[in-house]
């Protein structure tokens, strides 16, 4: 993984509009500019309580412009990641289960 941290490149992101995830969930939609000036997207964890309009700090891999982050990164973000991870990989062994008619 690349260390976005210590050798990414800090941009001025933008809101400018959310997206509804598969349960619901609300993500913000962050826009910002790389050095040469490009414009790129990216969709933060959890965006229920931003508003279109609202800035953030955006740390972006100056290598793939389009892998960014908003910075700082919050404990809350690493604990959704982790969770949302964990969920996942619970849903797939259950639906493994299940097809198996309950025998592993």
């Amino acid at each position: 993984m690349y260390l976005v941290g210590r050798k990414g490149v800090k941009s001025d992101g933008e809101c400018v509009g959310h997206a509804r995830g598969q349960v619901g969930k609300v993500f913000a939609v962050y826009e910002y500019a790389d050095a040469a000036g490009a414009r790129h997207r990216m969709t933060a964890v959890d965006g229920s309580s931003v508003r279109t309009g609202d800035r953030h700090d955006v740390v972006y891999n100056p290598r793939k412009p389009n892998t960014a982050f908003l910075w700082p990164v919050s404990m809350k973000s690493v604990r959704n990641h982790v969770l949302g991870g964990a969920a996942l990989t619970l849903m797939l062994c259950l639906t493994s289960y299940s097809i198996s008619g309950g025998t592993l």
